[in-house]
This record gives structure tokens, sequence and C-alpha cells, in this order.
């Protein structure tokens, strides 16, 4: 693939395309099929870009470098159903008076060694497109 170049008055650009294909073989659903082309586009962009990567599902090496992101969304698609997600909420103190003046509401997704911080889960629930359940449940 080619690196593009291009000049605005400001500043320069540069314009790379990552391409992610998945293989329809009629063993995966369309939403899979979506969610393993995004996986590979990922990894076609943290490996510098300008590249194209297949994944087929049999995660045979060029995937490696990625989080398990198919099982991770499994693990965020039951704590929707289940309602295992759990919210703690930090205070936010005040400096004068020593006192919880606010609290930061945290969700962690329970897994099977601790509790994960959303930053270990968000980015997967939005390349699944999980985020709009995962909000609707938190606000139920």
């Amino acid at each position: 693939m080619e690196r593009l170049h291009f000049s605005h008055p400001t500043r320069p650009f540069g314009v790379v395309a990552s391409i992610g294909l998945a293989m329809i073989d009629g063993t995966v659903s369309d939403k899979d099929v979506g969610a393993f082309a995004d996986s590979a586009c990922y990894s076609a962009k943290t490996q510098g870009g300008a590249r194209i990567e297949v994944y087929d599902g049999s995660d045979n090496g060029s995937m490696a470098n990625l989080p398990l992101l198919a099982p991770r969304a499994v693990e965020i698609q039951e704590a929707i159903r289940t309602g295992a997600f759990k919210i703690l909420f930090q205070p936010i103190v005040d400096v004068r008076t020593a006192s919880p003046a606010f609290y930061e509401a945290l969700l962690r997704l329970p897994s099977v060694r601790e509790l994960l911080r959303s930053a270990a889960f968000i980015p997967t629930a939005g390349r699944f497109h999980l985020m709009p359940e995962i909000d609707r449940h938190i606000i139920a």
C-alpha cells in the first residue's frame, strides 16, 4: 500500500489506509464477521498502517499482538445479560474541608481474577458496538 501526502497552507498531512478483512464462510454471524474485520483493521493500524490484515477466525498468529477481542466481547455481553457490572463510587474530596464534595462513578467488569477497569474493556465494547447496551444497563 502507498502512503500519500498532501499539504495545507498551515501544515502537511500524511494519509495512510489500513484495511481489515474477514473470511465469510457461514460458520460465524454477520456481527462476528464485522467484528473480526474490525479487529483485523485495528491490527493493521497498530502495525503502522498502510497494510492489509486478514483475519479468518483461526488466529494463526496474525492477530497475536491484539488483546483477545472476541473473548472479552463475550465477557461484556455476559455481564450485560447477568447484570454483573460493578459501579464503584470514588469520593472527590474538597481540600479545604477534607470532606467529599462529589463522587465519581467508576464502571468495572468482573473478570476471572479481578475487577477490570473500564480502559480494559470499553475499547472492545466500542469495536463490538456494545456501548449502547452497557449504557442502557447502567442507567437501568
